[in-house]
């Protein structure tokens, strides 16, 4: 009996194929393939406006970031050690800001340090050379250097801002 049973489960299936099992089975595969494609192209139509807002929000609070934190650098490391001396030009004294600079550059806090005067003058820089040559300073320099009415930092990100 069980051989029967094997032979009439086998010609059911036949009769099933028959009768258009395999174009059941198609539109089905078509269907799920149309729903895949449409859920596909939804999710990349959504996706790359989000990617560039986050982009470009992790853009702007870097650059805030980065900005405040040399705003702080400036004021609590490099002002201090700022006197008549550096701005006259003495040896020591720029020796004295380049030791308490340097740290910073050696861990990559800092890439490049130039200290400007009021008048666009270089008082110190990493790169010696550029150590009092004369530049025309940005419009937003002389608010800031004045201490205008500006928190430490407002002038450059007025400037900055992408």
């Amino acid at each position: 009996m069980a051989k029967i049973r094997h032979r009439r489960d086998a010609r059911d299936r036949g009769w099933l194929r028959d009768r258009g099992g395999a174009a059941d089975s198609s539109e089905v595969r078509s269907a799920v393939l149309r729903f895949l494609a449409i859920g596909v192209i939804t999710l990349v139509a959504v996706l790359i406006p989000v990617y560039a807002w986050i982009h470009g929000q992790a853009e702007q609070r870097a650059l805030a970031e980065a900005i405040l934190r040399t705003h702080q650098l400036a004021d609590f490391t490099v002002g201090p050690l700022l006197d008549r001396d550096v701005r006259a030009g003495d040896a020591s004294a720029i020796s004295r800001v380049d030791s308490g600079v340097r740290p910073w550059m050696a861990d990559g806090s800092l890439v490049r340090v130039k200290i400007w005067s009021g008048d666009g003058k270089i008082l110190y820089s990493d790169s010696a050379d550029l150590i009092g040559d004369t530049y025309p300073l940005p419009a937003w320099s002389p608010d800031l250097l004045s201490g205008g009415g500006n928190t430490p930092g407002s002038a450059s990100r007025t400037a900055w801002t992408p």
